[in-house]
């Protein structure tokens, strides 16, 4: 049997990634983590401003956490981290909704000013996901793409040798997790 014919027989070898897919999924997903890493940025500065002319009620603050991974290669931290920002009251941090609540209700705040603290609350947390699943999805292709390469040297194969369906997939875009 065949490569080919192994493919036309069992279907869901034909949803895999191929190999050259991951260097592609890589640079996909590094413009994707600096442009929200720049967005991020300009975020936290506005937050700020609306903090200095009394649009919220409660400090700021902004941190960076960095991606870290066995074969994550080290990227340069001020265009590729985690941003980290949350409202600030008497030196704590404060990442839960109901903790902002409750001191915003002491302040007697209106419903308009809940829900702008209730948007930008939840503005800090989307892009802290956001980045964090960035650099999960790319820790993920790093490893993946060292075990191919080991993979190749261990079989003496070089990547040209191999059959197109294995180095890419012409419907990678279609695969469920893309």
């Amino acid at each position: 049997m065949t490569a080919d014919t192994l493919y036309g027989r069992f279907g869901s070898l034909k949803r895999i990634k191929g190999i050259d897919a991951v260097d592609g999924q890589i640079r996909r997903f590094e413009t994707e983590w600096r442009e929200l890493t720049m967005d991020a940025k300009v975020f936290a500065a506005e937050v700020k401003e609306m903090r200095e002319q009394g649009i919220l009620f409660l400090g700021v603050r902004s941190r960076r956490n960095y991606g870290m991974g066995k074969n994550l290669p080290h990227y340069p931290r001020d265009e590729y981290h985690i941003p980290y920002v949350c409202f600030l009251y008497r030196g704590q941090n404060l990442n839960e909704w109901e903790q902002v609540f409750e001191l915003l209700k002491k302040k007697n705040a209106s419903f308009d000013e809940i829900m702008i603290h209730f948007q930008v609350h939840f503005a800090m947390k989307d892009y802290f996901h956001r980045a964090g699943l960035l650099v999960f999805r790319l820790r993920q292709l790093y490893d993946m793409k060292v075990e191919i390469e080991a993979a190749l040297a261990v079989s003496g194969f070089e990547k040209k040798m191999l059959p197109d369906r294995v180095r890419y997939n012409p419907i990678e875009e279609d695969l469920p997790g893309y």
